[in-house]
């Protein structure tokens, strides 16, 4: 017989704030960085401005077609 474990929601935790602590550090160094080497500046920016529209259209299309429920056949009831 097979046993199944509990979701492991203190992993899906340490995942996460794993995850943040390293956008944080990245962040962090990456706003250092732009005080030694201004340049670097309009670089994020430009980086952080197309990641924006990329994430803003997966999201609205993600939401359009979750929207889009395919026709029920009658047959397969």
């Amino acid at each position: 017989m097979i046993q199944r474990r509990p979701p492991d929601s203190g992993r899906d935790l340490a995942t996460f704030s794993a995850l943040l602590g390293l956008l944080l550090l990245g962040g962090l160094l990456i706003f250092l960085s732009a005080l030694v080497v201004p340049q670097i500046l309009g670089i994020v920016l430009v980086v952080v401005g197309f990641s924006g529209m990329l994430i803003f259209h997966y999201l609205v299309w993600g939401w359009w077609l979750s929207r889009m429920l395919p026709p029920k056949d009658e047959d397969e009831m």
